[in-house]
């Protein structure tokens, strides 16, 4: 993860094929373990917005996303943290 103003880098070894999508960014604020539907979302602590970087020659090589998609740098977020957000009425 880096903050919204850091640079992403490309790796040295990526090619021309860096795409990026933006993204909404639940914030986890608590260490949870056997949540229930109706608990789950007792652990949010917010939501924020993010870039989604990824390489996609490795995606396609790999066969998979672990490397594609976390080169260090990859996950700008922020600038903040939105904490008073009604989810029902966002529809």
């Amino acid at each position: 993860l880096i903050a919204h103003d850091d640079d992403v880098v490309i790796p040295a070894s990526a090619t021309e094929k860096i795409h990026y999508e933006g993204e909404l960014v639940v914030v986890i604020g608590k260490t949870a373990k056997h949540l229930t539907e109706a608990n789950a979302m007792d652990c949010v602590f917010g939501y924020t917005i993010g870039n989604d970087v990824s390489e996609r020659s490795w995606q396609k090589a790999d066969r998979g996303l672990w490397r594609a998609k976390n080169a260090d740098t990859f996950k700008p977020m922020g600038p903040w943290i939105e904490t008073d957000v009604d989810l029902d009425r966002m529809e």
